[in-house]
Formats: structure tokens, sequence, C-alpha cells
């Protein structure tokens, strides 16, 4: 299942998925959806994935 779709600043269409976002939440579990939207647009580093070379991983800093 598809939680969104946005685009990234490269132009590129971005989905988080419930498998992704379950992922994400086990290691970072007081982020919010609309904080990785955030990331996603306006991302502070991107990175290849180190799991699938098709795929690029955003990061932000995040204050709470």
């Amino acid at each position: 299942m598809v939680i969104f779709v946005t685009g990234d600043e490269t132009g590129r269409s971005i989905r988080l998925t419930d498998e992704r976002w379950k992922h994400i939440i086990e290691e970072h579990p007081d982020v919010t959806i609309e904080e990785i939207k955030a990331t996603v647009k306006a991302p502070t580093k991107i990175t290849p994935s180190s799991y699938n070379p098709e795929n690029v991983c955003y990061y932000s800093k995040v204050h709470k």
C-alpha cells in the first residue's frame, strides 16, 4: 500500500509504502509522515541506497 506520493527536488516522483514506513519507524519511532514528506522535498543529503542501487536515501536534520 502506498501512503503518499510526492516529488523531490530533482523532479522524481517519490512514494512512501507501508513497508518502508514500518522500516523507518523501527529506527526512528518519533518521526512523522509530514517530516518524511518535508525531507524528500528539501533534503540536506541524498545518498544511493546500499540495498538497491536504483533507490536513494533522503536525510535531513530534525530538531525536536
